[in-house]
């Protein structure tokens, strides 16, 4: 019978997974997705393109919904929802980002180039 592995939470909201004593294999880190409160914190995982959530609210309602990814081609994958603008409302788009920028300088890039795809990008495309 194998024995499990302990798992530990770690200061930067990722979980480790400790080889049990039987193992001669290191450490595993598995980041997890983080729901950020604030625009620091997403535009730091932004900036590393790891996996968080922010909600954006804006005159105490929310309006739209943040959520990366991953890496992918080079690039940082981030879907984008809105939730409150009635002429898109509950769109959705993907966008491949360069995370080398701000988040909101990196998304308007994207969206340029054309490297979005979904009903919300096809809504702004159209504006």
């Amino acid at each position: 019978m194998q024995q499990e592995e302990p798992v530990q939470e770690s200061p930067s909201s990722e979980v480790s997974v400790e080889p049990s004593s039987e193992s001669s294999e290191g450490t595993v880190t598995i980041p997890q997705r983080v729901e950020c409160k604030n625009p620091a914190c997403f535009e730091d995982k932004f900036s590393r393109c790891e996996p968080a959530t922010r909600l954006y609210i804006e005159n105490y309602q929310a309006s739209e919904y943040y959520e990366i990814i991953g890496s992918e081609q080079g690039l940082c994958r981030v879907n984008v929802k809105n939730l409150d603008n009635p002429q898109y409302a509950n769109q959705e788009m993907t966008c491949l980002n360069e995370n080398t920028k701000d988040f909101e300088t990196a998304t308007k890039e994207a969206i340029d180039a054309q490297r979005c795809e979904g009903a919300l990008y096809d809504a702004l495309k159209s504006a």
